[in-house]
């Protein structure tokens, strides 16, 4: 439940996930990355269906919405999780 209305509170500030344009940047059978941009904002969502972590390189630094930390430009994703990195 916490994880839920956490995902619902950062899709409603974050203006690029509900109005922006959408941009599909990699895909797998087991990880997924697309980009939500507006001309304030972008932010990626990278999501590892996997058993094992996977890095990939975004191009840019950010921040992890889901954790509020600053991240490099290539992210590391858990297994079986998904992230939200706003660009800087």
């Amino acid at each position: 439940h916490d994880y839920v209305a956490k995902l619902m509170t950062i899709r409603n500030e974050n203006e690029a996930l509900w109005n922006g344009t959408y941009t599909k940047r990699y895909a797998d059978s087991t990880f997924f990355v697309a980009e939500k941009s507006t001309s304030e904002q972008t932010i990626a969502y990278i999501v590892n269906y996997s058993n094992s972590p996977r890095s990939y390189n975004l191009n840019y630094s950010g921040i992890d919405l889901m954790e509020n930390e600053a991240t490099s430009s290539t992210v590391s994703v858990p297994a079986l999780s998904a992230m939200f990195i706003l660009k800087k």
